[in-house]
């Protein structure tokens, strides 16, 4: 017996869909794996001005390197109690990149980035449901 065209087709598309969401994920992951390595690598650290609050502890700032003005977002110092609540208007220490001044955080750098998990586990959780997915769907029309 044969897979019905409309499941195939719908079967693909939901392919697609997985494979660029997988892609943003992977682009995602790799920018910030950068970013943490340069900021490790070759930190210094500056004062930062609060320019704007946005949901879930993220702001954005300015900050100078060698007379030139950079802007940035990232969460809150949560390491540091002074900083921990900044406002608009406040200074929070920033650490940037020597090499790469535009890269910056408000959070002292760490590598790997503390986002690894999100970055490894969530495409190993879907790959494993997909597959799961595609097994059983043989199994079903198979009989």
């Amino acid at each position: 017996m044969t897979v019905a065209p409309p499941i195939l087709r719908a079967a693909k598309i939901w392919l697609l869909l997985t494979v660029i969401f997988f892609g943003f994920i992977l682009v995602g992951g790799m920018r910030d794996f950068w970013e943490c390595y340069w900021l490790t690598t070759d930190a210094r650290q500056g004062m930062a001005v609060v320019t704007k609050e946005r949901p879930h502890g993220v702001v954005e700032y300015r900050y100078a390197v060698d007379q030139r003005e950079y802007t940035g977002e990232s969460q809150r110092n949560r390491e540091q109690e002074k900083y921990r609540n900044v406002r608009l208007g406040e200074e929070s220490p920033v650490y940037f990149s020597g090499s790469h001044p535009w890269l910056s955080s408000l959070e002292a750098p760490s590598f790997p980035p503390r986002s690894t998990f999100f970055y490894l586990a969530g495409p190993l959780v879907l790959g494993v449901f997909a597959a799961w997915s595609l097994t059983r769907s043989r199994k079903t029309y198979a009989a």
